[in-house]
Protein backbone atom coordinates (compact mmCIF):
# COMPACT_ATOMS: atom_id res chain seq x y z
CA UNK A 1 0.00 0.00 0.00
CA UNK A 2 1.24 3.37 -1.04
CA UNK A 3 -0.37 5.30 1.77
CA UNK A 4 0.49 4.05 5.91
CA UNK A 5 -3.15 5.35 6.80
CA UNK A 6 -5.68 3.45 4.52
CA UNK A 7 -9.12 4.80 3.00
CA UNK A 8 -11.55 3.81 5.99
CA UNK A 9 -13.74 2.73 2.85
CA UNK A 10 -10.91 -0.09 1.86
CA UNK A 11 -11.52 -1.12 5.58
CA UNK A 12 -15.01 -1.48 5.90
CA UNK A 13 -14.67 -3.53 2.41
CA UNK A 14 -12.29 -5.81 3.26
CA UNK A 15 -13.78 -6.31 7.34
CA UNK A 16 -16.79 -6.58 5.71
CA UNK A 17 -15.17 -10.14 4.47
CA UNK A 18 -13.73 -10.99 8.02
CA UNK A 19 -16.81 -10.03 9.94
CA UNK A 20 -20.25 -8.82 8.24
CA UNK A 21 -21.02 -7.71 11.77
CA UNK A 22 -18.43 -5.83 12.76
CA UNK A 23 -18.03 -3.99 9.03
CA UNK A 24 -21.57 -2.88 9.77
CA UNK A 25 -20.49 -1.64 13.45
CA UNK A 26 -17.85 -0.09 12.14
CA UNK A 27 -19.98 1.65 9.06
CA UNK A 28 -22.16 3.26 11.87
CA UNK A 29 -19.24 4.36 13.99
CA UNK A 30 -18.97 6.83 11.26
CA UNK A 31 -22.38 7.53 10.64
CA UNK A 32 -23.11 8.42 14.11
CA UNK A 33 -19.86 11.02 13.55
CA UNK A 34 -21.11 12.52 11.09
CA UNK A 35 -24.43 13.09 12.98
CA UNK A 36 -22.55 14.77 15.79
CA UNK A 37 -23.20 11.76 18.65
CA UNK A 38 -19.74 11.90 20.01
CA UNK A 39 -20.47 9.40 22.89
CA UNK A 40 -22.21 7.15 21.00
CA UNK A 41 -19.72 7.13 18.18
CA UNK A 42 -16.76 6.30 20.34
CA UNK A 43 -18.38 3.73 22.53
CA UNK A 44 -19.01 1.69 19.51
CA UNK A 45 -15.84 2.40 18.34
CA UNK A 46 -14.43 1.03 20.89
CA UNK A 47 -16.78 -2.20 21.10
CA UNK A 48 -16.01 -2.82 17.90
CA UNK A 49 -12.20 -2.62 18.24
CA UNK A 50 -12.40 -4.99 20.72
CA UNK A 51 -14.75 -7.30 18.76
CA UNK A 52 -12.59 -7.35 16.58
CA UNK A 53 -9.52 -8.52 18.32
CA UNK A 54 -11.06 -11.24 20.20
CA UNK A 55 -12.26 -12.67 16.63
CA UNK A 56 -8.24 -12.46 14.73
CA UNK A 57 -6.79 -14.21 18.52
CA UNK A 58 -9.74 -16.56 17.74
CA UNK A 59 -10.64 -15.96 22.05
CA UNK A 60 -13.96 -14.65 23.64
CA UNK A 61 -13.42 -15.73 26.51
CA UNK A 62 -10.40 -13.19 27.99
CA UNK A 63 -10.05 -9.81 28.95
CA UNK A 64 -9.35 -7.42 26.65
CA UNK A 65 -6.13 -6.54 28.25
CA UNK A 66 -5.12 -10.54 27.77
CA UNK A 67 -6.68 -10.34 24.26
CA UNK A 68 -4.44 -7.40 23.10
CA UNK A 69 -1.44 -9.23 24.89
CA UNK A 70 -1.52 -11.95 23.03
CA UNK A 71 -2.02 -10.28 19.41
CA UNK A 72 1.34 -8.01 20.43
CA UNK A 73 2.61 -11.30 21.38
CA UNK A 74 2.11 -12.70 17.77
CA UNK A 75 3.90 -10.15 16.42
CA UNK A 76 1.18 -8.72 15.17
CA UNK A 77 1.07 -5.08 16.77
CA UNK A 78 4.28 -3.51 16.95
CA UNK A 79 6.32 -2.04 20.37
CA UNK A 80 4.15 1.28 19.50
CA UNK A 81 0.85 0.16 18.64
CA UNK A 82 0.44 -2.22 21.45
CA UNK A 83 1.37 0.47 24.17
CA UNK A 84 -1.14 2.91 21.86
CA UNK A 85 -4.16 -0.11 22.77
CA UNK A 86 -3.37 -1.18 25.89
CA UNK A 87 -0.40 -0.15 28.02
CA UNK A 88 0.00 3.71 27.50
CA UNK A 89 -1.25 5.83 30.11
CA UNK A 90 -3.56 7.09 28.19
CA UNK A 91 -4.34 3.98 25.82
CA UNK A 92 -7.64 3.18 23.97
CA UNK A 93 -8.22 0.60 26.09
CA UNK A 94 -7.82 2.65 29.69
CA UNK A 95 -9.85 5.37 27.81
CA UNK A 96 -12.55 3.03 27.27
CA UNK A 97 -12.51 2.22 30.76
CA UNK A 98 -12.41 6.30 31.77
CA UNK A 99 -15.68 6.28 29.74
CA UNK A 100 -17.17 3.16 31.38
CA UNK A 101 -16.23 3.70 34.59
CA UNK A 102 -14.62 6.78 36.15
CA UNK A 103 -16.63 10.27 37.43
CA UNK A 104 -16.83 11.58 34.12
CA UNK A 105 -17.74 15.03 34.68
CA UNK A 106 -14.66 15.84 36.61
CA UNK A 107 -12.49 14.18 33.68
CA UNK A 108 -10.90 16.78 30.69
CA UNK A 109 -9.36 15.73 27.41
CA UNK A 110 -6.49 18.31 27.52
CA UNK A 111 -5.67 20.32 23.57
CA UNK A 112 -3.09 22.58 23.63
CA UNK A 113 -3.48 25.65 21.28
CA UNK A 114 -1.49 28.55 21.15
CA UNK A 115 0.86 27.32 23.64
CA UNK A 116 -2.35 26.80 26.18
CA UNK A 117 -3.66 24.02 27.82
CA UNK A 118 -7.35 24.11 26.84
CA UNK A 119 -9.57 22.03 28.95
CA UNK A 120 -12.32 19.65 27.30
CA UNK A 121 -14.65 17.78 29.17
CA UNK A 122 -14.82 14.30 28.70
CA UNK A 123 -19.22 14.45 29.12
CA UNK A 124 -19.54 16.40 26.27
CA UNK A 125 -20.18 15.46 22.91
CA UNK A 126 -18.01 18.10 21.22
CA UNK A 127 -15.16 16.27 23.53
CA UNK A 128 -16.01 12.72 22.35
CA UNK A 129 -16.00 14.17 18.47
CA UNK A 130 -12.69 15.83 18.66
CA UNK A 131 -11.78 12.52 20.04
CA UNK A 132 -12.82 10.20 17.54
CA UNK A 133 -10.95 12.56 15.29
CA UNK A 134 -7.90 11.87 16.71
CA UNK A 135 -8.02 8.04 17.39
CA UNK A 136 -10.01 6.66 14.48
CA UNK A 137 -8.30 6.85 11.41
CA UNK A 138 -5.41 4.93 13.66
CA UNK A 139 -8.12 2.18 14.99
CA UNK A 140 -9.55 1.61 11.47
CA UNK A 141 -6.47 1.01 10.15
CA UNK A 142 -5.17 -1.00 12.95
CA UNK A 143 -8.24 -2.90 11.99
CA UNK A 144 -7.46 -3.62 8.67
CA UNK A 145 -3.52 -4.56 9.91
CA UNK A 146 -4.89 -7.03 12.36
CA UNK A 147 -7.30 -9.13 10.05
CA UNK A 148 -4.87 -9.08 7.21
CA UNK A 149 -3.49 -11.67 9.45
CA UNK A 150 -6.04 -13.72 8.57
CA UNK A 151 -5.47 -13.30 4.83
CA UNK A 152 -3.56 -15.33 2.31
CA UNK A 153 -0.38 -14.57 1.69
CA UNK A 154 -0.48 -13.20 -1.59
CA UNK A 155 -3.07 -10.72 -0.61
CA UNK A 156 -1.66 -9.76 3.06
CA UNK A 157 1.73 -8.95 1.16
CA UNK A 158 -0.46 -5.45 -0.18
CA UNK A 159 -1.26 -5.18 3.84
CA UNK A 160 1.62 -4.21 5.29
CA UNK A 161 0.89 -1.47 7.81
CA UNK A 162 2.71 0.29 10.61
CA UNK A 163 1.79 3.32 12.67
CA UNK A 164 4.22 4.29 14.60
CA UNK A 165 4.82 7.54 13.64
CA UNK A 166 1.28 8.70 13.59
CA UNK A 167 0.61 7.26 16.83
CA UNK A 168 3.62 9.40 17.99
CA UNK A 169 2.10 12.20 16.65
CA UNK A 170 -1.41 11.74 18.40
CA UNK A 171 -0.13 12.19 22.08
CA UNK A 172 -3.63 12.17 24.19
CA UNK A 173 -3.54 13.69 27.51
CA UNK A 174 -6.17 13.26 30.01
CA UNK A 175 -6.81 15.57 33.12
CA UNK A 176 -8.74 14.73 36.59
CA UNK A 177 -9.85 17.79 37.86
CA UNK A 178 -11.06 18.02 41.77
CA UNK A 179 -14.50 19.94 42.81
CA UNK A 180 -13.00 22.61 43.82
CA UNK A 181 -10.92 22.87 40.70
CA UNK A 182 -14.13 22.25 38.45
CA UNK A 183 -16.17 25.20 40.75
CA UNK A 184 -13.64 27.91 40.10
CA UNK A 185 -13.22 26.85 36.13
CA UNK A 186 -17.31 27.81 36.58
CA UNK A 187 -16.88 30.93 37.80
CA UNK A 188 -18.02 29.49 41.27
CA UNK A 189 -15.82 30.37 44.83
CA UNK A 190 -14.40 27.14 45.47
CA UNK A 191 -16.04 27.27 48.96
CA UNK A 192 -19.42 27.38 47.29
CA UNK A 193 -20.34 23.93 48.66
CA UNK A 194 -20.07 23.95 51.87
CA UNK A 195 -17.82 21.00 53.91
CA UNK A 196 -20.21 21.38 56.68
CA UNK A 197 -22.87 19.75 53.86
CA UNK A 198 -20.49 16.23 54.45
CA UNK A 199 -21.11 16.02 50.83
CA UNK A 200 -18.71 12.82 49.20
CA UNK A 201 -16.38 14.21 46.76
CA UNK A 202 -18.10 12.43 43.72
CA UNK A 203 -21.64 13.74 44.14
CA UNK A 204 -20.18 16.58 44.52
CA UNK A 205 -18.68 16.68 41.11
CA UNK A 206 -21.47 15.66 39.59
CA UNK A 207 -23.85 18.25 41.52
CA UNK A 208 -20.70 20.74 39.77
CA UNK A 209 -20.85 18.89 36.21
CA UNK A 210 -24.80 19.54 35.93
CA UNK A 211 -24.56 23.17 37.55
CA UNK A 212 -24.75 26.06 34.68
CA UNK A 213 -21.48 28.05 34.00
CA UNK A 214 -21.28 31.33 35.79
CA UNK A 215 -18.69 32.46 33.43
CA UNK A 216 -21.27 32.67 30.13
CA UNK A 217 -24.08 34.78 32.25
CA UNK A 218 -21.62 37.11 33.51
CA UNK A 219 -19.65 37.64 29.79
CA UNK A 220 -23.63 37.91 28.79
CA UNK A 221 -24.67 40.73 31.13
CA UNK A 222 -21.51 42.04 31.11
CA UNK A 223 -21.69 42.87 27.25
CA UNK A 224 -25.71 43.71 27.92
CA UNK A 225 -24.04 46.48 30.18
CA UNK A 226 -22.12 47.79 28.00
CA UNK A 227 -24.71 47.97 25.24
CA UNK A 228 -26.93 49.78 27.42
CA UNK A 229 -24.10 52.78 28.01
CA UNK A 230 -23.10 52.81 24.62
CA UNK A 231 -26.81 53.57 23.27
CA UNK A 232 -27.28 55.92 26.40
CA UNK A 233 -23.91 58.43 25.28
Amino acid sequence: MGKTIPEKSLVLDYLWQHSRFCSNRLYECEELYRQGRGHAAIFMLFSCFESICKSVANDYDSSSYSIYKKLYEQKLLTDSEYAFISTDEFSLRKIRNLFAHANIGAINLIVNECEKEILWPLGEDDTAILLYEKISDIVFALVLKLISATFIEEVKKAFVINLDNEIDSCQLQFRTLTAKEMLLLKGFPDDYISEDLDIPEDAKIRLIDNAPDVNVYKYIFENITKLTKDKLV
